[in-house]
């Protein structure tokens, strides 16, 4: 499918943003759609952030995707939100308009494909989100969606919390949803999904993992949204106890490819070959 024409460029910014993958994924999809683009990293620091999206160097870009930490920072910056964005709270994907940015979430729609790829019956979990930020967010966005019903969030810190409720009621008001700040206080005997929504696996958190070797037992099932590296010690911990494990690499390329079709105004998905891409990049 060529498109032609000039090349389009793209960007993510963040910080750290070194560990990125994203332009070697956005290269496959340019020979898949014989598209010619670029795609750049760009550290941005929070407090260049606002400066950033306001000059002439960032409205160079046809699309910019936003990662760690400007996720929720970017909601004040644009002048529009996509109605996925406004009730997540979070941004991952900027389109540029005459009048300043667009802000989109393509995360959750990522997850959400993650899982119907696995496949999983998400109804046959216990669903544990470890984490209640952004990330956490457009998870909990996409089981709900997906008609789960009964969630457990778990997260260090309580202050989140109270909005969070807030949030999952004006989602769904029949979601019941319970907070913890420890694994200890769930009961593990369940047949528990894990899903890992903090940046501990990543760069440079590698030898951290949200859990501890312990509170993981064969019955579970654990997904990061970690993808680099392939293995985080999260992984890594399930598969020392037999647990079923997936990692977030789909959820990237989907959330890629989503925001790929946002810029372009059509959707491309049935032309770029998802299993081939993956193969060749988690080799």
């Amino acid at each position: 499918m060529g498109t032609g024409g000039a090349v389009k460029r793209f960007c993510v910014i963040g910080d750290p943003v070194a560990h990125s993958r994203s332009p070697e994924l956005f290269a496959h999809f340019a020979r898949h759609l014989s598209l010619p683009l670029t795609y750049e990293r760009l550290r941005v620091e929070p407090p260049h952030l606002k400066e950033f999206l306001a000059s002439g160097e960032a409205r160079q870009f046809r699309g910019i995707n936003v990662t760690i930490p400007h996720k929720e920072q970017v909601l004040n910056l644009v002048t529009e939100l996509s109605p996925a964005a406004r009730e997540i709270g979070a941004v991952n994907c900027l389109i540029p308009g005459e009048e300043g940015w667009t802000g989109d979430n393509t995360d959750w729609e990522g997850f959400r494909r993650l899982l119907r790829h696995l496949p999983v019956d998400v109804s046959a979990w216990q669903w544990v989100v470890l984490g209640a930020g952004g990330a956490s967010r457009a998870v909990l966005y996409a089981l709900i969606r997906l008609g789960v019903d009964k969630l457990i969030v778990i997260n260090r810190s309580s202050r989140r919390f109270p909005r969070l409720a807030d949030r999952i009621t004006a989602w769904n008001p029949k979601v019941h949803v319970e907070f913890r700040n420890s694994w200890k206080q769930v009961s593990t005997r369940q047949a528990i999904a894990w899903v890992n929504t903090t940046p501990l696996g990543m760069p440079p958190w590698e030898q951290e993992s949200p859990l501890p070797p312990e509170a993981i037992e064969s019955h579970h099932l654990l997904v990061d949204t970690v993808y680099i590296p392939s293995q985080t010690q999260f992984i890594k911990q399930g598969l020392a106890k037999g647990a079923r494990t997936t990692n977030g690499f789909l959820m990237f390329l989907y959330q890629g490819l989503l925001s790929l079709e946002r810029w372009l105004g059509k959707e491309v998905r049935n032309t770029v070959d998802v299993e081939r891409i993956r193969l060749s990049m988690e080799r």
